[in-house]
């Protein structure tokens, strides 16, 4: 369902296009939601109209649309120089946007028919624990599927984890040479050894970068000798799980299962769900049919057994490693061309850090020169780097911010905020405590753009005031602390909201469609964490200067328990857009 906003713009949008000829691309670009509330709730800006009107003054051309225009009675008018500011009544407003809020409030029905979108997020490498830089594909990927689904688009979320490649050879090589080949079946335990075996790894085989020898040579003797042993070692076990060797394959089947189950439980934590998770190996047997019609074609080249294409420029992508085991791109081009086969796909949209944007211009122009229809259809949603307060995650060198220390950290400190006030027991405290402390740390990496570097520092990142969700969450939990001593009338009196507190918070209320549709179309969530700000706002002017509970009347107390319960409701859906849960009391 629309808001009153929404049905309003489209009927001035409709009318101001009949009536001056004008086309509807340029009246939707200048036709905006007012942000001032002072100045109205729609606003027609008509400089740049001049243009169709042989140089006209723009007051001008404001007056004669103004005039042109039949308006229905919950709708004005006020003509200031070149805008038009439009404002529904107050009454029409009210009754139309608190009407309009139900559980399902800010949601379009979604038809399961049509082709799906695909977000493709998260897929951490399995062998490895989910770190905080893992946490805004993850996060971002949630929101924008959640937002996406909110709008009525058909989605399907995908976890792609590396269950293949170098790590895996390098945690598989840790684990025999320094743990006996042997893990233990709790999850959490699990990932310690095989941190372990991973970061020992590399301190015994020191490369700047994959492949490269030349720190290794420089090595004293028998540490250099023992590198290059480990290093091949490392590189047959790649091997070996590509081609079915028992005893390996059972080892990478045992990291993959556990590594599986510990990112679950963080996954739980963070409201995070998937439909499919599609690890990379599921993909290298169509990836290398692929390869091999790329070789066929002349698209792609071959050097020995390793397959690249030149884009020109110097630019050259592997498809096919040395030995003839699979890359990234290998896996990437099957596994885009498996799911095309199974859903059909409309859209994939890929939730990747921003320093992979070279390489997806390569995939996706590869696609299109191999002819796939879906090439067209797949796009790269960059997100910038996390990067921390004491410096660079790395973790070869061990120093990984793990994801689930951040969260507890974030939560014990709620918790102790929570304490300090003393208002709940320790079993609502501790419940609370969760919802308030994952909720700021979500609610901190998504209040950014997806794409810009985000430092992550504790003391910004877990703040429990002004704009972040405990704000939000508050707010909300004020709300629902009144309602519990109270009775919402079935009906109330639109005529009894009579103050701008009372019609800000309506107003915002009316936005939440308005937001989602925003979020959505740009995949931006941050529109819907600065809207959870706005609305807490108003809902907290509201309540500081109207009295709601033995206010004046009887009709205006049920008018404004009625505004604070939509405001709950509206609060709530927002919040759960965006992976945060809304509490209670607080």
């Amino acid at each position: 369902m629309k808001s009153p906003l929404q049905e309003t713009r489209q009927l001035l949008l409709e009318q101001i296009v009949a009536s001056m000829g004008l086309d509807t691309e340029t009246v939707e670009r200048l036709l905006v939601y007012t942000k001032d509330d002072a100045q109205g709730d729609i606003t027609l800006e008509t400089f740049q109209l001049r243009e169709f009107y042989g140089g006209m003054n723009p007051a001008e051309i404001a007056d004669m649309i103004a005039s042109s225009l039949m308006l229905p009675d919950f709708v004005s008018v006020e003509h200031k120089g070149p805008f038009l500011n439009f404002r529904l009544s107050d009454v029409y407003l009210a009754q139309h946007a608190l009407d309009a809020v139900t559980e399902q409030y800010g949601y379009k029905p979604v038809d399961h028919s049509q082709q799906p979108t695909i977000v493709e997020y998260s897929s951490p490498n399995y062998g490895k624990d989910l770190h905080v830089g893992h946490i805004r594909s993850t996060i971002v990927g949630e929101a924008i599927s959640r937002l996406l689904f909110a709008s009525g688009v058909h989605v399907v979320r995908i976890n792609y984890p590396g269950d293949v490649g170098a790590h895996m050879g390098k945690v598989l090589t840790g684990i025999d040479e320094w743990h006996g080949g042997i893990l233990p079946n709790d999850p959490e335990k699990a990932m310690t050894i095989m941190r372990q075996a991973y970061t020992e790894y590399e301190r015994n085989v020191p490369s700047g970068k994959e492949g490269d020898s030349l720190v290794i040579d420089i090595l004293p003797d028998s540490e250099r000798q023992r590198a290059y042993e480990l290093r091949a070692k490392s590189a047959t076990m790649s091997l070996n799980i590509e081609y079915g060797e028992q005893n390996t394959v059972s080892l990478w089947k045992q990291v993959c299962d556990l590594s599986r189950q510990a990112h679950a439980l963080l996954y739980d934590q963070l409201h995070v769900a998937f439909d499919y998770i599609q690890p990379a190996s599921s993909a290298t047997k169509r990836g290398k049919a692929i390869v091999a019609e790329a070789l066929k074609k002349g698209i792609a080249v071959q050097h020995g057994k390793e397959i690249t294409v030149d884009f020109g420029q110097g630019q050259f992508q592997k498809l096919l490693a040395e030995d003839g085991v699979a890359v990234y791109a290998t896996l990437d081009l099957g596994i885009a061309h498996l799911r095309y086969d199974a859903l059909q796909f409309a859209r994939m949209i890929y939730v990747v850090g921003a320093e992979q944007a070279p390489y997806f211009e390569k995939l996706f122009g590869l696609e299109q020169r191999l002819g796939y229809p879906y090439a067209a259809h797949c796009e790269h949603l960059a997100t910038g780097h996390l990067v921390l307060s004491q410096g660079k995650m790395s973790s070869r060198k061990g120093n990984v911010t793990l994801l689930k220390d951040v969260l507890e950290s974030a939560v014990q400190r709620a918790e102790h905020v929570i304490q300090e006030k003393g208002k709940l027991d320790a079993e609502k405290a501790k419940r609370v405590a969760e919802m308030l402390g994952i909720g700021a740390f979500i609610y901190n990496i998504l209040s950014k753009d997806p794409g810009s570097t985000l430092t992550y520092d504790e003391t910004s990142a877990l703040r429990l005031d002004g704009k972040s969700a405990p704000y939000a969450q508050y707010a909300h939990a004020r709300a629902c602390t009144l309602l519990a001593n109270a009775t919402i009338p079935q009906m109330y009196d639109a005529s009894q909201y009579k103050t701008a507190e009372e019609r800000a918070l309506i107003k915002r209320i009316a936005e939440l469609p308005i937001a989602v549709e925003t979020a959505a179309r740009t995949l931006r969530p941050n529109s819907i964490t600065e809207y959870v700000y706005q609305l807490a706002v108003a809902f907290n002017r509201f309540y500081t200067t109207q009295k709601i509970m033995g206010a004046e009347d009887t009709a205006t107390q049920g008018a404004r328990l009625v505004l604070t319960d939509k405001f709950r409701q509206t609060m709530s859906n927002a919040l759960e857009m965006i992976c945060i849960q809304a509490p209670q009391e607080m």
